[in-house]
């Protein structure tokens, strides 16, 4: 019984995983496309590094797991643990992309170093987005439907 309730839980965050992943590329490509446009015409010395891509991708996938519809709703009745193992994951994910699209330089994204020391500050950066996800989440306000199925999974 135990074993079962254990392979359901696996089970949905596998599956929100695997959603995860196409709604994190989808944002890492149009991400690193607007990044690479804009960067040209900043103001000198600006440049838009690792550390403001990993935030704004983190705070973009908080904001779709809120508002897009349908997503959101499925998103919202999901227990507390599996949001927070889905996220984790995800970001670990962003983290493997960034490092591997540097180190094969096939879109090199500045601030990541291919070494030992860049995949350890690029772990910090991950912690942040981490924090920066939940913050977006906590603090976004929720369309009904998604108070709707909050309030549905806190019932019963």
């Amino acid at each position: 019984m135990k074993l079962n309730l254990l392979l359901q839980k696996f089970g949905k965050v596998f599956e929100w995983v695997g959603i995860g992943i196409g709604l994190l590329l989808l944002i890492l490509i149009i991400s690193s496309l607007v990044l690479m446009a804009i960067d040209p015409i900043l103001p000198g010395g600006w440049k838009l590094d690792a550390q403001i891509f990993v935030v704004l991708v983190s705070i973009v996938l908080s904001v779709a797991w809120s508002f897009l519809p349908k997503l959101r709703v499925k998103f919202a009745e999901l227990a507390a643990n599996i949001k927070a193992i889905v996220n984790v994951i995800l970001m670990f994910i962003l983290a493997v992309l960034m490092f591997l699209f540097t180190c094969t330089n096939w879109n090199p994204i500045p601030g990541v170093v291919c070494s030992i020391e860049g995949a350890k500050a690029l772990a910090t950066l991950i912690f942040l987005a981490v924090i920066s996800n939940y913050t977006t989440y906590g603090l976004t306000d929720p369309p009904a439907d998604v108070k709707e199925a909050k309030a549905s999974r806190a019932s019963g």
